[in-house]
């Protein structure tokens, strides 16, 4: 994108929407078309900001590992704190 120029659309719910999109159809059967569709950009902003339909692929899996998989963690984490409390106040009990 040249400088200077903002940016027309919110990056991160392009990201998401390409990820929901790419785990749906999978990668090989989704062409850039039906991408910039459901994305609601242009093919020069795909290429501006992603390079090409690699490139955000790659960038939908990094989003989707900071979003879902940290969250997943986050939960099952929690969980096993709270085991690992419930099981050590049960010995004490």
């Amino acid at each position: 994108m040249p400088a200077g120029r903002p940016r027309e659309f919110d990056e991160t719910k392009v990201l998401e929407r390409a990820m929901q999109l790419f785990w749906l159809r999978g990668y090989g059967r989704l062409g850039v078309a039906e991408l910039l569709k459901h994305m609601g950009i242009s093919r020069q902003s795909l290429y501006d900001t992603f390079g090409n339909k690699r490139g955000l692929f790659l960038r939908a899996i990094e989003h989707y590992r900071a979003t879902q998989l940290s969250r997943a963690l986050g939960l099952l984490e929690r969980a096993a704190i709270r085991d690992i409390y419930s099981g050590t106040l049960g010995m004490l009990a």
